[in-house]
């Protein structure tokens, strides 16, 4: 009965340092999680251009870069585009999954109040912040559940205890 007992507290201690670690992770989920929710988009709005020239440096078109059987093209890409009826125009240097062709049209994300301050993207979306957050909370309900059952159920620690000594020796 003295291995049981033992082995009993030894897992209620494992459970109980898992949960720990377990809020510890969810706080800085979300920590994280909540600055993008409620962070400001540097661009907020957008507006179609118009690629007019592409070059990667020697001619008209875009460097080939192949990085585990991936292909992205890296070029310097020349656009226009119309804010409150004034034309401005822009350049960006970029990797692009797929060749940017003249002619073809891309979101460009600007400054409402300096419209020549301009990105491709707008970064990442809200829905990252929920899903950091959700992450958070679901990794405190198991680690919670699994301390709980070990202490509340007999034997369950040593069963904890077992495994995770089987997962130590076994590599």
């Amino acid at each position: 009965m003295g291995v049981i007992n033992t082995g009993n507290k030894i897992g209620q201690t494992i459970a109980f340092v898992r949960l720990l670690f377990a809020v510890v992770v969810a706080l800085s989920c979300c920590s994280s999680g909540g600055f993008l929710m409620v962070r400001k988009e540097k661009y907020s709005k957008q507006v179609d251009g118009v690629i007019t020239d592409k070059w990667s440096g020697y001619d008209n078109k875009c460097l080939p870069i192949i990085i585990n059987d991936i292909t992205k093209y890296s070029c310097r890409i020349n656009f226009k585009y119309t804010v409150n009826d004034k034309e401005y125009s822009g350049s960006k240097k970029k990797e692009y999954l797929i060749e940017p062709k003249i002619g073809n049209t891309i979101k460009i994300f600007y400054n409402p109040e300096n419209p020549t301050d301009t990105s491709f993207s707008q970064g990442p979306p809200k829905i990252f912040g929920v899903g950091l957050i959700s992450f958070a909370c679901v990794l405190v309900m198991i680690s919670f559940l699994l301390y709980f059952i070990t202490k509340k159920v007999k034997g369950a620690g040593t069963i904890l205890t077992g495994a995770t000594a089987y997962d130590y020796f076994k590599g």
